[in-house]
């Protein structure tokens, strides 16, 4: 009889191991919703560094030409992952003269119709991305007077709030 009740015990306490494993892997999993994404590359620091120095380049010109030509968009925007929230963040540049003289309702629609097509593009590429995953920033920049306002504008789970 005491082997039997060795062997129960033992099974047991095995069980509630793998349950106890199985529930700190699973409580784990679920901080970083990100996880897969996460893994290392074979890209070298200086690759990285090239690409960085690359994408700047391209954000200046195209954030010149866009001020000229269709000031009511936005600059390239620029994505980051926030390990603290497990949040994706977007910046985006907002061209200054533009947002000072037009009309507020024109402002708000235009930011928000190109928060919500990034939304989609985050969408498509990550399926399992929902709006509360992603907090969008507007920064406005004013090339003719060097004026910057970081935090002009947020979009958050459906709204923006511009920030005057």
């Amino acid at each position: 009889m005491r082997p039997k009740f060795i062997r129960a015990y033992l099974l047991s306490a095995m069980a509630a191991l793998v349950f106890a494993c199985g529930v700190a892997v699973g409580q784990g999993g679920g901080r970083w919703k990100f996880g897969k994404y996460l893994v290392r590359s074979e890209a070298t620091e200086l690759d990285r560094e090239f690409q960085s120095m690359q994408i700047e380049e391209m954000q200046g010109a195209l954030n010149l030409l866009e001020e000229l030509e269709a000031p009511n968009r936005t600059g390239i925007p620029t994505f980051s992952l926030n390990p603290k929230t497990g949040k994706i963040q977007v910046l985006l540049t907002v061209h200054g003269m533009w947002a000072d003289t037009a009309p507020l309702t024109e402002v708000e629609k235009s930011l928000k119709s190109q928060a919500q097509d990034i939304l989609d593009s985050l969408k498509f590429h990550m399926r399992e991305i929902s709006d509360a995953d992603v907090e969008i920033t507007f920064s406005k920049v004013n090339l003719r007077t060097n004026e910057i306002v970081n935090h002009f504008a947020e979009y958050r789970n459906g709204e923006l709030m511009i920030h005057r």
